[in-house]
C-alpha cells in the first residue's frame, strides 16, 4: 500500500531523503520561542507572571520577531506533511498525525498547563488553596455544564498542536485525487517564480491583514480565528504544495538577499513604532499593518533562502538529537519557565542573574524531562515519541552445523 501510495503522490523528481536545512531552522524557531516566552516574564507586557523589574527594550526584540517566527513554523509543518504523503495513504497520514499531536495536547491540557494557571492565581489573585486541591478544582472548571454551556480549557502555547493537525486534514483533502494535488503544485509553483516568490505571498498577507485583521484579531483558537487561518493555513500550504518543486527553492535561494533587505527595513517600521510612549500597532495604523506582512514573507525567504545555502550539510548527532527534543522541549518549557519564575521571585534577583538562571533551569529540566520520557514506553506518546523499541533477548549462542557431535559434547566419541 505505502508503495502504491508513493507512485501516486511522488513528484517527477525524486525528494530528498531529509531536508537538513529545515531540521535546523525548525530548531533555531523553536528556540526562539523559549527565549519568547522567557522574555515574556521580563517585558513590558503582562503575563502568567512578571518580573519586578520589566525590560523595555525586551518589547523591540519581540515585536521583531512576532511576524515570522510561527509562520515558518507553519512552512516546515507544511513540507514535513508533504514527505508524510509519500509513505502513508491519507487515512495512515492523518492516523499518524493524530497519534502523534493529539495525546501531547491532552497531556498538556491535564498536566502542563493546570500549574501555570495555578502560579498565576497564586501570585495576581491571592489564593491560598494548594495545587492538589486546584487541580480537581480547574478542570471541573472547564468540563460542559447542564446547561449545555461550556468554556473550552486553555490552551496556552499549546494552540500551535491543533492548528498543525487541522491544517493536516486539509492537506490529507489535498492529495485526494492526486490530480489535483499535482494541479495545485505547478500553479502555484509558477505564480510564484522569478520576482514572484516575494511579490505574490507579500500582496496576500497584506490583503488579508487588512481584511480580516481590524475586525478579528488574533485569538488563537481553532474555531474563532479567520485572519490566523487565513495567514497560517496559506503558509502551511505553500509548504506542503512546494516541497518537492526545485525551481520555487532555487528562487527562494536567489531571492535571499533582496527578502533580507525587505525584512530589516519593515522590521525597523515595527521597531519603532514599539518605542513610542503610545504604540501605533492598533487596527487601524494601515502603515505598521502592512510592514507586518512586508516583514513575515521576507523574513521567511531569506532564512529559507540562507539555510539552503549554508545549513543542507550540517548533519551529525547534534542535529539528530535536537531533532527528536525539540517538540518535547516545546512542550514542557513554558511550565518550566513559570514554575521556575515563581520558585525564584523571594530570592529578588537582579534581572540579569535571574533571566541567567532561568534560561539554564528550563534547559536542564527540558533535556531530563526528554530523556526519562523517552525511555519510558508509557510516557512518551505524551511528548509526541515513540516508545523505544525493547531490545531483543540475546539468545543463547548456537553451535555451528558441520560441527561433528563427539566435539560438541552431546554424544560420547564413537571408535
Amino acid at each position: 500500500m505505502a508503495e502504491t501510495n508513493a507512485r501516486r503522490f511522488a513528484p517527477e523528481e525524486a525528494p530528498p531523503a531529509r531536508r537538513i536545512d529545515l531540521d535546523w531552522l525548525r530548531i533555531g524557531a523553536f528556540g526562539l520561542l523559549i527565549l519568547y516566552h522567557l522574555a515574556m516574564y521580563f517585558g513590558p507586557w503582562s503575563w502568567h507572571l512578571d518580573a519586578r523589574e520589566r525590560v523595555a527594550w525586551l518589547g523591540v526584540a519581540m515585536v521583531a520577531s512576532n511576524p515570522w517566527r510561527l509562520g515558518l513554523l507553519f512552512l516546515i509543518s507544511g513540507v514535513a506533511v508533504r514527505h508524510m504523503t509519500l509513505k502513508a495513504s491519507a487515512g495512515g497520514l492523518m492516523f499518524e498525525r493524530t497519534r502523534r499531536l493529539l495525546p501531547p495536547m491532552l497531556f498538556g491540557v491535564l498536566v502542563l498547563v493546570p500549574p501555570q494557571a495555578y502560579f498565576e492565581q497564586v501570585v495576581k489573585d491571592g489564593l491560598q488553596a494548594s495545587y492538589l486541591a486546584f487541580w480537581p478544582r480547574f478542570l471541573l472548571d472547564h468540563l460542559p455544564h447542564l446547561d449545555g454551556s461550556w468554556s473550552p480549557p486553555p490552551l496556552n502555547h499549546l494552540w500551535f498542536i491543533g492548528y498543525i493537525w487541522a491544517y493536516s486534514l486539509i492537506a490529507v483533502a489535498l492529495v485526494w485525487p492526486p490530480r489535483l494535488l499535482h494541479a495545485a503544485e505547478a500553479r502555484l509553483d509558477r505564480a510564484l517564480s522569478g520576482a514572484g516568490v516575494l511579490v505574490v505571498p507579500i500582496l496576500y498577507l497584506v490583503t488579508a491583514r487588512f481584511a480580516l485583521f481590524p475586525t478579528f484579531g488574533v485569538t488563537n483558537h481553532l474555531t474563532r480565528d479567520p485572519y490566523n487561518h487565513a495567514s497560517s493555513l496559506a503558509l502551511f500550504l505553500i509548504g506542503f504544495l512546494l516541497a518537492f518543486r526545485p525551481s520555487f527553492w532555487t528562487s527562494v535561494e536567489r531571492a535571499r538577499w533582496p527578502a533580507l533587505l525587505l525584512a530589516t527595513s519593515a522590521t525597523a517600521v515595527l521597531g519603532l513604532d514599539a518605542l513610542r510612549p503610545v504604540p501605533l500597532q492598533h487596527p487601524h495604523a494601515l502603515g505598521e499593518m502592512a510592514a507586518f506582512a512586508v516583514a513575515q514573507w521576507s523574513m521567511i525567504v531569506a532564512l529559507l533562502g540562507f539555510g539552503r545555502r549554508h545549513l543542507s550539510s550540517l548533519d551529525g548527532p547534534a542535529l539528530r538529537y535536537l531533532r527528536e527534543a525539540v517538540f518535547p522541549f516545546y512542550l514542557l518549557h513554558q511550565t518550566i519557565i513559570v514554575a521556575a519564575a515563581y520558585a525564584l521571585q523571594p530570592l529578588d534577583l537582579p534581572n540579569a542573574l535571574e533571566a541567567i538562571t532561568l534560561l539554564v533551569i528550563t534547559i536542564l529540566v527540558c533535556v531530563a524531562g526528554f530523556e526519562v520520557v523517552r525511555r519510558t514506553p508509557v510516557l512518551a506518546p505524551c511528548l509526541g515519541l515513540r516508545a523505544a523499541p525493547k531490545r531483543p533477548r540475546r539468545a543463547p549462542p548456537s553451535l555451528p552445523v558441520d560441527l561433528p557431535l563427539r566435539q560438541a559434547g552431546n554424544l560420547p566419541a564413537t571408535k
